[in-house]
């Protein structure tokens, strides 16, 4: 081959390299970017649909509050799922354990209800975990624990994270 069409072919293979390259790392922030995305507004629609349900959870109209009781015990399995998967922060996570902690039943080997809030006493009397797994999962606890103090309630969060298999690998976000 002449040295003039080696030239030109070396230089096509540097810059068609270079071009890959920079096509490359562009994907690969959008897909970050795309992650981070994602993980904002799961976080957003999670406190949205907390903050709605809250007020609703300690109204007085008996068949308000168990339906939002439903729709709350239906929020924080969604919410257990995105952690389980990696789709939030560490410190996201640990806030909405800490905060679920205090509403849900703790559920010992017998599938007895160990903790006496009234929010998880109501939920654990409607069987509103039935179709729950992930939770009944989550929430299994062997032991009563006081949830004033604050070395406990971080105990607590530990072990339900272990309980949903936390460590697993976060899941790769599929796009179709």
């Amino acid at each position: 081959m002449a040295p003039e069409l080696q030239l030109t072919r070396d230089i096509l293979e540097v810059i068609i390299g270079v071009f890959g390259l920079a096509v490359g790392v562009a994907a690969f922030r959008e897909l970050r970017l795309n992650k981070n995305q994602f993980s904002f507004a799961v976080i957003t629609t999670c406190k949205e649909r907390y903050q709605a349900l809250l007020p609703l959870i300690k109204a007085k109209d008996i068949e308000e509050r168990h339906q939002a009781l439903s729709k709350f015990v239906d929020l924080c399995s969604d919410m257990l799922f995105y952690v389980k998967s990696g789709y939030v922060p560490e410190e996201i996570a640990d806030e909405w354990i800490g905060s679920m902690m205090y509403h849900l039943p703790h559920i010992d080997l017998e599938g007895n209800n160990l903790n006496p809030g009234k929010v998880a006493v109501e939920i654990a009397e409607l069987g509103l975990l039935n179709e729950y797994p992930r939770i009944r999962k989550a929430f299994r606890i062997s032991e009563t624990f006081d949830l004033s103090n604050e070395m406990t309630r971080v105990g607590l969060i530990v072990r339900v994270k272990a309980n949903i298999q936390h460590n697993t690998p976060p899941r790769e976000l599929r796009y179709w």
